[in-house]
């Protein structure tokens, strides 16, 4: 009675692992490792301490560019976001309590605020629209330097900004007509 050896190793191979690799691939496989572990030894000691040292130096160079600097520049940028947000918060911060008291300056709808700002001001206004969320206000006949003070004023006390601003001479010297968007900021 003649055994087989090599039928018994597959056995005994496909119980332990419970995995059925076709024979083709594991004799395939198990020569590649023979045939690898061949040209190692083949190689002098010298050899195998430069190939050792190539593959080190490789795995290192491969770990800096796919690892190290992609986190480095991920760091850095995560904190130049921080940085910036810092910012913001210390902006807001100091603006807290301008914020409340342009708020509290500014009772009553856009149209009334801008209007009781403009009598303020000296200054008359021939006709003022609301646009949506803007007032388009027209003035005439008004001086250059008090329009410029107004819309100042605006901007820095009630919080209301200029989106469009068109500015006619008029005969008089340093006087204009105006005709100004304004929205609140």
């Amino acid at each position: 009675m003649r055994l087989d050896i090599t039928a018994a190793r597959r056995v005994v191979t496909e119980r332990s692992t419970g995995f059925r690799l076709p024979v083709e691939l594991r004799e395939r496989g198990s020569r590649g490792r023979a045939s690898a572990a061949r040209w190692w030894t083949d190689r002098s000691r010298r050899e195998r301490w430069l190939l050792g040292l190539v593959a080190a130096v490789a795995l290192t160079v491969v770990c800096d560019r796919l690892v190290w600097r992609p986190l480095t520049a991920a760091r850095a940028a995560a904190l130049a976001e921080i940085a910036r947000d810092d910012r913001i918060a210390a902006q807001l911060q100091a603006a807290g309590p301008d914020v409340a008291r342009i708020a509290a300056a500014r009772a009553g709808s856009l149209a009334s605020v801008v209007t009781e700002r403009a009598a303020k001001a000296g200054l008359t206004v021939a006709r003022i629209e609301a646009q949506g969320g803007n007032v388009a206000v027209t003035l005439d006949g008004v001086g250059f330097d008090s329009l410029v003070d107004w819309l100042a004023a605006l901007d820095t006390q009630a919080g209301i900004g200029v989106v469009d601003l068109k500015v006619d001479r008029r005969p008089d010297p340093g006087v204009v007509t105006a005709q100004v968007t304004l929205t609140e900021r």
